[in-house]
């Protein structure tokens, strides 16, 4: 990526003593609980004749990056000076960038169904942003993604494939409440909710996905949440050709609180989203409209070297004249080791529902929003992880395996 690049690149540019400014209650340091918020952290290049740089974390999403700090130590090299552009008072501006390149092999594509990409194909993905914050106040965003896919002899979807087009382009605006602040966002954006089983910006696909919502925000001590309301994107092949999806509507309230500190820490959350979506087809049943509601319970913790991450999703609604009663669980135990390379050993677990019995007027198969794929081009989703043995009830013959395709996709 280009802002590893960049890094990569300030210890030979670095010219003016620098120390790194201590971290406030309001402004935290950039390395603190790194690991549990999925950060990159990358350590600062350190000599005896130089003075070090400040210590970047960079985020899944990059609007979650915070290059305030830097007012003191701008001119300490190339890359703070791209992070913090200084304007006028508090008014600042930060670029960034990423270029991606990925050669791929798929054998068994969508397990042979349809066209196959036999002799292999070659992606990258360019994305240039800024961001401007005025005052502390204000706020606008513009994030740029071209992404493109040679030699695919397989169907080119919007997931492995999109021209330049705007990824994100929002507007925000912060206000303090008491000892909380409040922060309302309009336009579209990443969204990134728990450890993105339900909200995902799509990282190992090709393409990475946005919604085109009003979000608001709030923090006040250990807790933290808000809500969002609008439309799910319409991704296209072309360029600048990306369109709201008003056939798709969204609405989603989230709450959670941190607990402990130290080598001891936890969080848990929960959310809630309501989905509208004017048609979509499963394998067990045609086309229809599919308005559903979707719970999730989540806890993730960290005592000394050992890790834990779970959640559990339960979703109710309708699906034509269908009833939806479907759910997911995941889970994952981790241990890690401080000393060399830092390695981690982790076993995880996914269960999604099927559809238990065609005939029964219930769509049993968990239907993912907007997830995290299972595999980069999107095939293996988490819906239908299990298989239902269910009595043949024409028959009445001995139990028989039923199931949905795993490929099918929800974009």
């Amino acid at each position: 990526m280009l802002n590893i690049m960049a890094y990569a690149l300030s210890a030979a540019a670095a010219q003016a003593p620098a120390t790194v400014p201590a971290a406030s209650p309001e402004r935290p340091s950039a390395t603190t609980d790194a690991s549990a918020r999925g950060e990159i952290v990358a350590p600062a290049p350190a000599s005896s004749n130089r003075t070090e740089a400040p210590q970047p974390s960079f985020k899944p999403i990059n609007h979650d990056e915070d290059y305030s700090s830097f007012r003191t130590v701008r001119d300490t090299n190339l890359w703070t000076r791209l992070k913090y552009i200084p304007i006028a008072g508090k008014t600042y501006a930060t670029l960034g960038g990423e270029l991606r390149l990925r050669p791929e092999i798929r054998i068994g594509e969508r397990w042979g169904r349809g066209p196959q990409d036999d002799n292999g194909n070659f992606q990258q993905r360019t994305r240039v942003w800024g961001d401007l914050h005025v005052e502390g106040v204000l706020r606008a965003f513009v994030d740029l993604e071209h992404a493109t896919s040679s030699g695919l002899d397989s169907v080119v979807a919007p997931v492995e494939e999109g021209r330049l087009d705007f990824n994100q382009a929002f507007v925000e605006a912060s206000v303090p409440a008491g000892s909380a602040v409040i922060t309302a966002r309009l336009g579209r954006q990443e969204v990134g909710i728990g450890n993105y089983t339900v909200f995902d910006m799509r990282e190992g696909a090709n393409t990475r996905r946005s919604l085109d919502v009003l979000r608001v925000m709030g923090k006040v001590g250990k807790w933290d949440g808000g809500f969002l309301t609008g439309h799910a994107l319409l991704e296209k092949l072309g360029t600048f050709d990306d369109e709201t999806n008003h056939a798709y509507d969204v609405t989603a309230f989230h709450a959670g609180r941190n607990f402990g500190e130290g080598d001891r820490t936890g969080r848990a959350e929960a959310l809630f989203v309501t989905s509208d979506r004017a048609s979509i087809a499963f394998d067990s049943a045609p086309a229809a409209r599919d308005q559903r509601r979707t719970l999730s319970a989540h806890y993730v913790g960290k005592a000394g070297a050992w890790g834990l991450d779970v959640e559990g999703i339960r979703q109710w609604g309708s699906f034509g004249e269908l009833d939806i009663d479907a759910y997911y669980v995941t889970g994952t135990v981790s241990h890690s080791w401080k000393q060399g390379w830092k390695p981690k050993l982790a076993l995880r677990v996914d269960v999604g529902s099927g559809d238990r019995n065609p005939n029964d007027g219930k769509l049993g198969t968990y239907g993912p929003l907007f997830p995290r794929p299972l595999t980069y081009n999107g095939d293996l989703g988490p819906q239908n992880c299990v298989f239902r043995k269910v009595p043949d009830s024409d028959s009445g013959k001995s139990p028989t395996v039923i199931s949905e395709s795993p490929g099918q996709a929800f974009r």
